[in-house]
């Protein structure tokens, strides 16, 4: 009896013909499918962020927003780089980076050692000083804060001996606590991080309503300008995605949509998660 031509393509060709010779191929190592054996692993990118810095890193219930965010969500997006984005208290996501093997964007505090690569700058990070109008203050440097009580996030760094100003700073977790002390006349001046954003900062940040911003002076002179910059542990994979981070930020920062993305932050912009701004052709 004359055998059934196996590739021939009549109607009774059956599905456990087709099985049968995909079993063989995948047996064979003639086909595996692209998306399990084939596919090439994303590099993935874990970074702790600081919580509390509105507008460059911050979140809206779970949600994570803010300029660090949005940079990276685009650039990982752009080089198929998976991104695990952490939110955390200033001092424990400094801990956390130093504690295992993830990075770090954000201020630098000088407490991260060497073994870690450091991206350009990404942006410079403004101190400024909020008071109670009841007890007018007129503070327009660090040296303004002389014998005052002063209410800072804890882990940025004021460098009291550099400066050999004699100031009283009590550390806080949050800027709403060191605002509320402000409101209270426990503590003279907040200090808050906040960009160029103040008053969206401040509401945002110590969730405060109108009537409570008519309460407070926020002083308009920057006291402390700190550099931010993206911090990862050096290793070789790291090594490459941070090449490609530097130069992705200085196309994003030439083209202007750094500041693009600053600056939907100024007004309503708390809802928006990211946006792409970014091309590299």
């Amino acid at each position: 009896m004359k055998m059934r031509n196996f590739w021939h393509s009549d109607r009774d060709f059956s599905r456990t013909n087709i099985l049968i010779l995909l079993g063989f191929l995948v047996a064979f190592g003639i086909w595996i499918p692209q998306t399990q054996a084939g596919e090439i692993p994303r590099p993935v990118l874990t970074i702790h962020a600081d919580h509390d810095a509105y507008p460059h890193s911050f979140q809206i219930g779970d949600q994570p927003s803010g300029l660090f965010y949005d940079l990276l969500q685009d650039f990982t997006t752009r080089h198929q780089i998976s991104l695990s984005y952490r939110l955390r208290p200033l001092k424990r996501a400094l801990e956390d980076t130093l504690s295992g093997n993830s990075g770090f964007i954000g201020i630098d505090t000088h407490t991260i050692p060497q073994g870690f690569l450091v991206s350009n700058r990404i942006i410079s990070s403004r101190l400024y000083a909020v008071s109670a109008r009841r007890a007018p203050l007129d503070i327009r440097s660090i040296d303004d804060l002389e014998g005052l009580q002063v209410g800072l996030m804890r882990g940025i760094p004021m460098f009291r001996e550099r400066t050999g100003i004699n100031i009283d700073v009590s550390y806080f977790n949050s800027t709403r606590q060191a605002v509320a002390l402000v409101l209270a006349g426990r503590l003279d001046v907040a200090l808050i991080q906040c960009g160029d954003t103040q008053n969206n900062a401040l509401k945002f940040r110590a969730g405060l309503d109108n009537a409570d911003l008519d309460r407070l002076t926020l002083h308009n002179n920057p006291i402390l300008e700190i550099d931010s910059h993206l911090f990862l542990p050096d290793t070789p994979a790291n090594r490459d995605i941070m090449a490609k981070f530097n130069t992705y930020l200085a196309v994003t920062r030439t083209g202007g949509q750094l500041d693009d993305i600053l600056h939907s932050y100024d007004n309503t912009a708390l809802g928006r998660t990211w946006l792409v701004y970014y091309s590299p052709d």
